[in-house]
């Protein structure tokens, strides 16, 4: 009879133990440097936003063309669906991860390298979350630190790695001269055009305050 009760207790023990919910993996994650050693048509990766995908399957299924999605294997494809209304629904059976953004050990100290002269072609070897160059109104700025806590998101950063984010920036910020000055602590040198020492000019009249009270001076007159 003990011998019974004890083998129905060890068969209810591992009744609940086999029952119990399995402990929760954490979601895998990528670095630009992982997703660049599938850069072919047979494992094709790429990064849009701060998700990884797959891509492999969809090269054959896209509407725009199989070399569109080729020319994004192994690279940062945001830019490339950044025209679409929604890029994650149309790509969402093929992500495979979250990006892994790091800060960059090899970018220069911005204190000690404001001054430097930085070609459009060193800008562009720097073209990843995780190594995040771009030139703005002549300066050039490492932008990887700010990519995580940029306000208006990840996405709009890292579609100016490796590029001149010029038109990209005052188009979204025309006339914001403290959006351009949040970026002066990560300023790293210029293209050459602009002196690493210049001010940004102020807006033009019309378009701000300081006109507001021009007017008030021109009414008390």
């Amino acid at each position: 009879m003990r011998r019974r009760f004890i083998t129905a207790l060890a068969t209810v023990g591992f009744v609940a133990v086999a029952m119990a919910p399995a402990a929760v993996a954490a979601p895998p994650s990528y670095t630009a440097a992982q997703v660049a050693k599938h850069a072919s048509a047979s494992s094709c990766w790429t990064i849009v936003g701060t998700s990884v995908y797959d891509v492999t399957k969809y090269i054959t299924r896209n509407t725009g063309g199989a070399a569109m999605i080729k020319a994004l294997c192994g690279k940062n494809g945001t830019a490339a669906f950044s025209g679409q209304a929604s890029p994650k629904k149309s790509l969402a059976r093929y992500r495979i991860g979250a990006l892994k953004v790091a800060a960059s050990s090899s970018s220069p100290s911005p204190s000690s390298s404001s001054g430097s002269v930085i070609t459009a072609a060193m800008v562009a070897t720097h073209a990843t979350p995780t190594d995040c160059w771009t030139t703005i109104s002549g300066r050039v700025y490492n932008l990887t630190p700010f990519i995580a806590s940029h306000p208006g998101g990840v996405a709009r950063i890292v579609a100016l790695c490796g590029t001149n984010g010029t038109a990209a920036f005052t188009g979204q910020h025309a006339g914001n001269l403290a959006a351009l000055a949040s970026l002066a602590p990560l300023q790293i040198g210029t293209d050459g055009t602009v002196s690493a020492t210049a001010t940004v000019a102020p807006k033009a009249p019309g378009s701000g305050a300081d006109d507001d009270e021009d007017n008030d001076e021109g009414d008390d007159d």
